[in-house]
């Protein structure tokens, strides 16, 4: 019997990844069905032939579909366990690893001599899924369970492998290296003759070794490979963990001859990042050895196009570190200009001249003292050479890699060539960049700089209220920071005083100046800063700071006539702190002390307000009612007879709340967007006290209200559609009537608002409807069914609309007796086919949907699908497993004729 060898490869092994680890397909003898138009099922020799063919011609799709016709029509046949095993491969190719596990474990018992090729199949996708312990154990089977499999070396591989994905770096070597082990037997013998899972097994146990941090063992396992001819990758994977074995055992001098021979090696293969990386660790390992200038020479290696463009920008930064550790940074700028006039367009480009600027500014800086700001007397040349390359930088949009440092540097040096300020336009332009940085940058020294930055170009252009938000932004930054917060702070706070003074925020500048007091106290900022502060304490403080002044002031002149306005404010403060019952008592004991008052009408609402926000409706209510009551013509007076109809509503008195709803409706001082939401409640008033004609009223003077805008309209009409289908029939011996006015309303939603939310809701409606109606004629159910199919496909559908739409389908076809179709639709609800990106199921959908499909398999006469769907139910819905059973179990009842009870006996 011919059979395919193994082809896929372990992935995801480290350090394994660039090779391929493949064996060559042996025998194929795989082919195709004949079409769908078929009708004969070919003889048994053919009918394999043909699907041999299509696998061998890689159609695995053909071939898998045919290898199950196969085995579905030939079940004696001497050929069934082959071609199952053919079938799993073309499931395998196709990349549906559950699929294969599930087939093949379903015909492990009837495989036969080819038992381990299962085994070895349902191993590869098991590793596939991520399932490494069951990965391992397949393979495990073959390596203890079949001597003379062709397979053992690569299942005892395998095995290795699912150990090392799993975590399990110790099991994984020893299952290579332990004497006496499969892979031990088999590495040396014939099995082994032709193939490099030896020397890859050898690899993998290097790795393990490594990971569990013993590097004697990892080179132990590498010598035994050391003069094994195979391809350049796997020489150099080998070359790359003697490396690091080397390295991490701390012989210096063995690992520069290792990376010596790594880099040798990658010379012998086309892909060039085997050489980058081999100059990476090769310049990595001279640099730490304090070989500065070999380091540098090697990182230039990585500089050459076509490389990986992550390993260019390492090399270019690492060269940039060399120069400044050897504070040659003047060598390392011409470099770069150099860079930048051969290759002007490069990927690095950008990278370069970002340095560029950089060491620019720093040659400049490094010989002042160190402060906490750098100084500003770089010369004007070459700072003004910095900007234009920094343009080319952030040109195009603020998302590039490099761009948050680019306005950083570009900031700088329109701050130090507009002298610190005196040339304005420089300086707004430095307010800009420095902006920009710190929206980019990550949190840190740099971040904070940008925003101090940007703060001093505010203040000096009188920007005072975005000068301050910056340096509170300092601030804050500087609290998770010792350094900061020792140097950067007490300016920053200082600044912030006379910024927020600027801003006309006192508040804010007093809580300033007395951190300055308290946390710098040897400082000279905070005496400088309080002279600032004076009168304006009272104005826009923080909640707690200004009631304190308020209480002060009302204590010190009770009889002063801005004693309203003051206790008004206390009040205020505590709506600022959200303490809505503390507020209302105020509000309430203000009402009572200045009833005529000219703030009396807005004091009203606000009481009621607060004290619903404070829980207490009831009170609300009273309060609400009064206001209106009061002042019916106050802007605010329609929301307040809108809320109180909402609360009647709550309570039930659907009467109470229509009337409050009208009264909101009909105040033409209120906003259109309002009055209509008002007229929409009071209909659904009516419609809740079954006042259907009074509810179709409502809606109507909406739906006929050219004012109104499509979204008023559309949810009018799709409300009057609900009232005609809620409501009684009209006249005797036409019930069904109300249905036919209902498709109308929700017909002109779904037309003339087709991309209102409710155009799929009303699609589906009308598809109810035309069920409804199909009692007097069937033709109805194509209507409600293309209804259904255009909700279902609506653009705008929800999940709720989806479902309603999907399960009146299933319905349809039920009535109409088209079961399959029917099952189909409910099947879609039930396992979730009908669900988006990060949707759940809806329970209620979800369980009629369930019913739908069970209903159905009993009319079919499915007593297991039956169940299955219960059960499946009973997992989704546990809340009413109890209910669940009990229809499970007169379900199946029905289907035997025996009741539960007798055949359990």
């Amino acid at each position: 019997m011919k059979r395919l060898a193994p082809r896929p490869e372990f992935s995801g092994v480290p350090a394994l990844a660039h090779g391929a680890w493949r064996w060559i397909l042996l025998a194929l003898g795989l082919g195709v069905l004949c079409g769908p138009g078929q009708a004969q099922v070919l003889p048994e020799a053919e009918l394999f032939d043909t699907a041999a063919r299509a696998f061998q011609d890689r159609n695995y799709e053909y071939a898998e579909k045919t290898f199950g016709e196969f085995t579905k029509h030939y079940p004696m046949s001497t050929r069934w366990s082959e071609a199952l095993a053919r079938q799993g491969q073309a499931r395998f190719e196709l990349k549906q690893y559950t699929g294969v596990v599930e087939l093949l474990q379903g015909g492990l018992s009837l495989a036969g001599p080819i038992a381990d090729e299962y085994h070895y199949w349902i191993g590869q996708a098991q590793l596939l899924r991520g399932n490494f312990s069951e990965a391992a154990s397949a393979f495990a089977k073959i390596v203890q369970g079949f001597p003379g499999s062709r397979w053992r070396l690569d299942a005892a591989f395998g095995e290795s492998v699912s150990h090392f994905r799993r975590g399990d770096l110790r099991k994984a070597a020893d299952l290579i290296t332990t004497p006496g082990n499969a892979f031990q037997q088999l590495a040396g013998g014939k099995a082994a003759s032709g193939s490099d899972v030896v020397y890859r097994g050898y690899l993998l146990a290097a790795e393990a070794f490594l990971g569990t941090s013993r590097a004697e063992s990892a080179l132990e396992a590498l010598l035994r490979i050391e003069a094994a001819k195979v391809v350049p990758e796997l020489a150099w994977q080998r070359e790359h963990a003697v490396f690091r074995a080397q390295l991490a055992l701390a012989r210096t001098n063995l690992a520069l001859r290792a990376a010596t021979n790594l880099v040798e090696t990658s010379k012998k293969i086309a892909e060039k990042s085997y050489a980058a990386r081999s100059h990476a660790g090769w310049a990595a390992l001279l640099e730490a050895t304090g070989d500065l200038d070999g380091a540098f020479l090697a990182f230039t290696n990585n500089l050459a196009p076509g490389l990986v463009e992550e390993l260019r920008r390492d090399a270019l930064l690492r060269l940039t570190s060399i120069k400044r550790k050897q504070d040659r940074e003047a060598e390392m700028a011409q470099y770069l200009e150099s860079f930048l006039g051969q290759a002007p367009d490069d990927k690095q480009a950008d990278l370069a001249r970002v340095q560029w600027s950089d060491l620019t500014l720093a040659m400049h800086w490094r010989s002042t003292e160190g402060t906490t700001l750098p100084s500003s007397n770089a010369p004007a040349a070459a700072l003004a050479k910095a900007i234009p390359l920094l343009d080319k930088v952030v040109a195009g949009g603020t998302n590039g890699p490099y761009h948050g440092q680019a306005f950083w540097l570009r900031g700088w040096c329109r701050w130090v060539l507009s002298g610190t300020g005196t040339e304005t336009n420089l300086t707004l332009s430095a307010l800009g960049d420095f902006e920009q940085a710190a929206s980019l940058l990550p949190a840190g020294e740099n971040q904070a700089l940008a925003r101090f930055k940007a703060g001093d170009c505010a203040l000096l252009l009188r920007q005072h209220a975005r000068a301050a938000g910056h340096y509170a932004a300092v601030v804050q930054a500087c609290e998770g920071s010792p350094k900061l917060k020792e140097g950067l702070m007490p300016q920053a706070l200082f600044q912030l005083a006379e910024s927020s003074i600027g801003a006309r925020d006192q508040n804010t500048a007093i809580r300033a100046i007395e951190r300055l007091f308290r946390d710098f106290p040897e400082k000279e900022y905070g005496g400088r800063g309080m002279l600032h502060v004076g009168q304006a304490l009272a104005r826009e403080g923080k909640p707690s700071e200004g009631r304190r002044l308020f209480e002060q002031l009302a204590e010190a002149a009770p009889q002063s006539p801005l004693m309203p306005e003051v206790k008004l404010a206390i009040a205020r403060t505590h709506v600022k702190e959200s303490n809505w019952k503390e507020a209302a008592a105020h509000y309430d004991r203000w009402l009572a002390a200045y009833t005529n008052h000219a703030a009396a009408s807005a004091v009203s609402f606000d009481r009621a307000w607060l004290t619903e926000r404070a829980g207490d409706d009831v009170k609300a209510a009273v309060f609400f009612a009064e206001f209106v009551e009061r002042f019916p013509q106050h802007p605010e007076a329609p929301r307040a007879s809108y809320w109180l109809g909402n609360h009647e509503y709550n309570l039930g008195e659907f009467v109470k709340a229509e009337t409050h709803f009208q009264k909101a409706a009909g105040d033409t001082n209120a906003p259109s967007t309002l009055r209509w939401q008002a007229r929409l409640a009071a209909g659904r008033s009516a419609f809740a006290r079954l006042g259907y004609d009074e509810a179709r009223a409502h809606f109507a003077a909406i739906v006929d209200d050219p004012k109104a805008s499509p979204e008023e309209a559309a949810e009018a009409l799709f409300a009057l559609g609900d009232t005609f289908r809620a409501q009684p029939a009209a006249e005797a011996g036409k019930p069904l009537e109300r249905f036919a006015e209902a498709i109308k309303a929700f017909n002109r939603v779904a037309q003339a608002f087709p991309t209102n939310v409710l155009a799929p809701v009303a699609w589906a409606k009308i598809g109810d409807c035309h069920v409804q109606l199909a009692s007097l004629d069937p033709a109805r159910y194509e209507q409600a069914a293309q209804a259904y199919t255009n909700a279902l496909t609506h653009p705008l559908a929800d999940l709720m609309a989806r479902g309603e739409a999907e399960y009146g389908l299933g319905l349809v076809r039920e009535k109409t007796g088209q079961l399959d179709l029917a099952l189909e639709h409910y099947s879609n609800i039930l396992y979730g086919k009908n669900l988006g990106p990060n949707e759940v199921p809806d329970p209620v959908t979800l369980e009629q949907a369930g019913y739908g499909a069970a209903r159905v398999a009993e009319l079919q006469r499915k007593p297991e699908l039956v169940t299955g769907i219960y059960q499946r139910l009973i997992k989704e819905l546990p809340e009413i497993a109890g209910a669940l059973k009990a229809r499970m179990d007169k379900a199946m009842e029905r289907i035997s004729g025996i009741p539960r009870a007798a055949a359990a006996n």
